[in-house]
C-alpha cells in the first residue's frame, strides 16, 4: 500500500513504473534483511565462539529455551561437565547432550541449574589434534641427545575419556619405563607398545593416548667416556700382565685393574681370553668384583 500511494501518481510511463517498483522491492528487500542482521538472538555470538573452539578437547553448548524468562546458555568443556555427572554414572556426548539435558535432572541441576526445561539447543566444537607446547619439545629435543648405555626414551602423550582431557610427558631410562610392566621393553618397541598396549600405556602414562603421542628412544653409546678410557688406557700401560674392566648396570659403573696372575684365584680355567666374556656373562666370575649384576654389560681389555 505504502508503495501505491506514494508513487502511483508521479509514474506516467508503464516501463518506467516496472523499473521503479523492482528498485523499490530491491531496497525494501535489503533493509529487512539488515534489520534482521541488526536485530540476531543475544545467544548467536557466544554459539558461534563456542562451537568455533579450535581446542582438542571437546567444547558444548546447552541453550535453554522453554521459558523466555529462564533463558540461559552456558559453554563448557565435555570433561568438566562429565566429571560431575560422573557419582550419577552419565556421561555426556555430542550427540546426546540435548536429550540428556531435556530429560535427567541431574544432568539440568549440573549444567544450567533450570529443571524441567521445555525446549533446548546443543552444539559441540569438532575436537583438533593437541599441539606440543614449546616446553615439551625442548624435553623431546634434549632427551634426543641423550648419551648412556640403555635407551633413553621421550613421550609426549595426549588421551581424551569421557571428554577428560589428559597429558603426560617425559624423558626416561627403559629401565624406569620397565617397572611394573610384564611386556618385556625396548628401545623399538617402547612407542607400539605406548600406542596399543592396555597394559603398557595404563602403568606407564595411566590414560590411552588416542588424541596424540610423540615418542622415541636413543640408541645406547657403548664408547667408554673420557674418564674410564683414560683409565683404561694407564692400566693396560703401566701395569704388566694386567687387565682393567667398566661394569655398568642402570644406577652405577665400576672400573678396575686386575693382575691376570690373580685369576686363579677367581676361577681355574680364567684367562686373558676369556675375562671379557665371563665377565659379561658368567655369575661366577662378575661376582667376585662386583655387588651387582652387570646389566648393561662390562668393557674390558688385557695387555698380555
Amino acid at each position: 500500500m505504502c508503495i501505491r500511494d506514494r508513487y502511483m501518481g508521479i509514474i506516467k510511463n508503464s516501463f518506467e513504473m516496472k523499473v521503479t517498483l523492482l528498485i523499490i522491492a530491491f531496497l525494501c528487500l535489503a533493509g529487512a534483511r539488515q534489520m534482521r542482521r541488526q536485530h540476531k538472538p543475544w545467544y548467536t555470538d557466544y554459539v558461534d565462539w563456542c562451537v568455533n573452539q579450535k581446542e582438542w578437547e571437546s567444547y558444548c553448548y546447552i541453550l535453554n529455551l522453554g521459558n523466555p524468562k529462564l533463558s540461559k546458555i552456558d559453554c563448557q568443556t565435555l570433561g568438566l561437565w562429565n566429571e560431575k555427572l560422573d557419582q550419577y554414572n552419565i556421561t555426556l556426548t555430542p550427540q546426546n547432550i540435548c536429550d540428556q539435558y531435556l530429560t535427567n535432572e541431574h544432568v539440568q541441576n549440573v549444567t544450567l541449574g533450570i529443571f524441567s526445561p521445555k525446549d533446548a539447543q546443543c552444539g559441540c566444537s569438532i575436537p583438533v589434534e593437541p599441539k606440543v607446547s614449546q616446553q615439551t619439545q625442548r624435553m623431546i629435543d634434549n632427551c634426543k641427545k641423550t648419551v648412556a648405555r640403555q635407551p633413553y626414551c621421550y613421550y609426549a602423550a595426549y588421551g581424551t575419556n569421557k571428554g577428560y582431557s589428559h597429558t603426560a610427558s617425559g624423558c626416561l631410562g627403559l629401565n624406569q619405563l620397565q617397572k611394573g610392566v610384564e611386556e618385556q621393553l625396548n628401545g623399538d618397541n617402547l612407542c607400539k607398545n605406548l600406542r596399543n598396549n592396555r597394559d603398557v600405556f595404563s602403568k606407564v602414562l595411566g590414560f590411552e593416548p588416542n588424541a596424540r603421542l610423540e615418542c622415541g628412544c636413543t640408541q645406547p653409546d657403548f664408547k667408554l667416556s673420557a674418564t674410564y678410557q683414560k683409565f683404561a688406557d694407564n692400566c693396560l700401560k703401566n701395569q704388566k700382565n694386567s687387565c682393567y674392566y667398566v661394569a655398568y648396570t642402570y644406577t652405577q659403573s665400576n672400573a678396575n685393574c686386575v693382575s691376570i696372575k690373580s685369576f686363579k684365584n677367581i676361577a681355574s680355567d680364567l684367562t686373558s681370553s676369556n675375562f671379557c666374556t665371563r665377565m659379561n656373562n658368567d655369575k661366577s666370575v662378575y661376582s667376585k668384583y662386583l655387588s651387582y649384576e652387570p646389566k648393561l654389560g662390562v668393557e674390558c681389555g688385557c695387555n698380555a
